[in-house]
């Protein structure tokens, strides 16, 4: 109350002032460690991104250009796609006009044909050497 410190409130003060800065100085250097663990684990995945784009480049770099060939000779090999369901409607729909004709075997030769044609066309479709409008039109027949 004299407004004069004595020794006991000194100290008091001092040991006060120094837990004070211990306790500062470890949050800092709490912060200091978590902030190197938030740059290591921000390096990691840097590095996995990079990991996994050179891999993606090195894929993309692996798969086969398209044949994107346009010729005259493409176009028509592309229409002939479209002759499976021309197949289709000469066994269903003409099978007595080739009794007619005379040609009775070329019904049941149709129908053993079409498969084989079928898995020809879902074969040829699937190939990157073949070209794109090749491809295109025999997936849509």
């Amino acid at each position: 109350a004299d407004g004069v410190m004595n020794f006991r409130e000194f100290k008091h003060c001092c040991t006060s002032i120094e837990s004070d800065l211990a306790r500062l100085q470890r949050e800092d250097r709490d912060a200091e460690l978590e902030l190197e663990r938030v740059q290591i684990q921000a390096a990691k995945r840097q590095a996995e991104w990079r990991e996994r784009a050179e891999q993606r480049q090195g894929l993309l770099r692996s798969v086969p250009r398209p044949n994107r060939d346009a010729g005259a000779g493409t176009r028509a090999l592309a229409s002939l796609g479209y002759l499976l369901p021309l197949l289709d409607a000469v066994r269903f729909f003409a099978p007595e006009a080739f009794s007619f004709v005379g040609m009775i075997g070329l019904p049941v030769a149709l129908k053993l044909l079409q498969p084989l044609v079928l898995l020809v066309i879902t074969m040829l479709a699937s190939r990157w050497s073949v070209p794109h409008l090749i491809r295109f039109n025999l997936n849509q027949a």
